[in-house]
């Protein structure tokens, strides 16, 4: 199973855990992995001004079928750019 990565996150993400090892099963709607995303908010002191914070979403991202888990091409620090097929080199 390859994963397509779909234009729903906001990019770019960034990979901090997996949570299967190769050659795993895998349950439908299991943990796979975790990354996050940056986003910028607003947020107002006490004073009653406003300033804009970076603050990071950690989303979990779950299977949607039953299988094994093959090969990871991915790994943590990982960082996806866009939508499409994910995949890293392995490091030796």
């Amino acid at each position: 199973m390859l994963i397509y990565s779909t234009t729903g996150p906001l990019y770019p993400i960034t990979i901090t855990d997996l949570h299967v090892s190769e050659n795993d099963e895998i349950e439908r709607s299991g943990k796979l992995f975790t990354y996050f995303y940056k986003i910028v908010v607003t947020e107002s002191t006490r004073y009653g001004t406003e300033k804009d914070v970076v603050k990071k979403v950690y989303v979990t991202f779950s299977s949607e079928i039953v299988g094994t888990l093959k090969e990871w091409k991915i790994e943590r620090g990982t960082v996806i750019r866009g939508p499409g097929y994910i995949s890293c080199p392995r490091r030796s």
